[in-house]
């Protein structure tokens, strides 16, 4: 019986704790200096297609606090629809076979406060987060992932990479092979400290 009401009472002792983390949004520290010097290069090595990009682009690219990363000579060729607002933006592609990729990011983020152990960071680009959603998949049965997020830091900035298929299958949402091609395309064409 003593067994049983110590269970209880490390169970209540760690809900509390558990409940005790406060959820607080704050800026992420963007290493402005690493981005500048991705830009240029960005620049250097396709002038052309970033130069192209930015005409095309509605507003201001450079009033948006965070790097703003978009494809570049790589699998994806859509021009994207783009939204920005402050320290986020979002560029959001026509893929063939009815598929979509959006590339979401932000300058800032979301950290837990109190005694528990937040979850770990993000990883960087060239390794990411590959994640499938929407697996309403049977074991055993093939899988129907209609979508895939992709996410992971770069120059302190938070990404994500959201494909979303049509096509029970597609293997752009079940493997993370196309997302990390797509993640090493990515080019800078704005951003700014704000």
């Amino acid at each position: 019986m003593a067994m049983k009401y110590w269970l209880v009472a490390a169970l209540l002792v760690y809900s509390a704790n558990a409940y005790s983390q406060e959820v607080k949004e704050e800026d992420l520290v963007v290493d402005w200096p690493a981005a500048k010097a991705a830009a240029a290069e960005d620049l250097r090595t396709d002038k052309t297609g970033i130069d192209k990009f930015r005409a095309a682009s509605p507003g201001n690219l450079d009033a948006v606090g965070v790097p703003v990363l978009v494809t570049g000579t790589g699998p994806v060729r859509a021009a994207p629809r783009l939204k920005a607002q402050d320290k986020s933006y979002a560029a959001v592609y026509p893929l063939d076979g009815g598929a979509t990729l959006s590339i979401m990011g932000t300058a800032r983020g979301v950290a837990l406060t109190g005694e528990a152990n937040a979850p770990g960071e993000l990883p960087d680009y060239q390794s990411g987060q590959f994640s499938m959603l929407d697996d309403d998949s049977e074991e055993g049965s093939p899988p129907k992932t209609r979508e895939a997020d992709f996410s992971f830091v770069k120059f302190g900035a938070a990404y994500t990479l959201r494909l979303t298929c049509t096509v029970e299958g597609d293997e752009r949402c079940l493997k993370e092979d196309f997302a990390q091609s797509v993640a090493e395309s990515l080019v800078q064409v704005g951003g700014a400290p704000q």
